[in-house]
């Protein structure tokens, strides 16, 4: 698929947008699920060229740049080790509430009391404990989320 690139006002670069395949390395179209040339299953990941490519069959057109757009953004939400940058952002944060909940419950569950010598209070600490627990395993919840859509898209890709 074809995509024009607005550099700068008069200036347009065409960008040609393709799959290699694992298996034999050949070019496919950017639509493409399985390899022309020895039928694998292409991975999600798109190349783009400003040389045009040369395919082993042409391409006829299909969907809208749209598509293509959305596909090259959600192909680059994965990381090198093939799962999603957003699921991953959301695990780090999640055990980060976690650790911090329980550092501020130890921290503010200290409370002074009248002549000046500090006690703990378990029932505050309890408090951002909860918090913190809760909140976490929301974040940890969609991140589960996010990387099951990642699972049925990517087997969905597949029987296509």
């Amino acid at each position: 698929m074809v995509h024009h690139v607005a550099l700068h006002k008069r200036e347009v670069k065409t960008m040609y947008y393709y799959r290699k395949c694992g298996e034999c390395g050949a070019n496919n179209g950017d639509q493409d699920a399985t390899c022309r040339k020895c039928g694998a299953a292409l991975p999600l990941k798109l190349y783009a060229s400003d040389e045009e490519i040369q395919l082993e069959k042409p391409i006829a057109p299909s969907g809208s740049s749209n598509a293509v757009l959305q596909s090259a953004q959600i192909t680059g939400a994965q990381n090198n080790s093939g799962e999603n940058r957003i699921a991953k952002i959301l695990k780090v944060m999640a055990w980060c509430v976690f650790v911090l909940g329980f550092i501020l419950g130890i921290v503010f569950g200290q409370v002074p009391d009248r002549w000046g010598d500090t006690q703990f209070s378990f029932a505050l600490a309890l408090t951002y404990w909860a918090v913190s627990f809760f909140s976490g395993m929301l974040l940890l919840g969609f991140a589960e989320i996010i990387r099951l859509l990642e699972d049925v898209k990517a087997n969905t890709a597949k029987k296509d």
